[in-house]
């Protein structure tokens, strides 16, 4: 009976896993956009690799913005600083293997105004971590 209540709670519950188990590639993804929505970067560099890759996709060019988590902590940090109010949602997505592909929309406040903005990108997770994402361009948003 326990066995089953365990297994329930693990299907029933959002984000439950077992103890020893890496957390799902999606369950990785919906923590760290709620850390960074908690703007806590704590949580968020609990849930990155150490040689995480944050890439962005230019044109024709794929462009690094961080190789390493303490690079993308210490950008995170500024931004942060610069925009108190910057929150993200995660409107679509769906899981391919190690990979989650989502379409995102940030908000922040700039001149007392909400502003936002919608992008894709990818996420690339390995033992509940998130190694690589990629970032297409964002298009602004009424």
């Amino acid at each position: 009976m326990l066995r089953i209540a365990c297994l329930l709670s693990i299907v029933l519950i959002p984000g439950a896993v077992a103890a020893d188990e890496p957390a799902a590639p999606m369950v990785v993804v919906q923590s760290f956009v709620r850390a960074y929505n908690d703007h806590n970067l704590d949580g968020m560099v609990k849930l990155l690799a150490d040689n995480v890759s944050w890439e962005s996709i230019q044109g024709d060019k794929v462009v690094t913005e961080a190789a390493t988590r303490a690079e993308l902590m210490n950008k995170l940090a500024v931004y942060f600083n610069e925009h108190p109010n910057a929150r993200s949602v995660l409107e679509q997505s769906f899981v391919s293997g190690s990979y989650v592909s989502v379409r995102e929309r940030a908000f922040w406040k700039q001149d007392g105004k909400t502003l936002s903005a919608t992008a894709v990108a990818v996420y690339e997770t390995a033992d509940g971590r998130i190694t690589r994402a990629w970032y297409y361009p964002a298009a602004a948003q009424p």
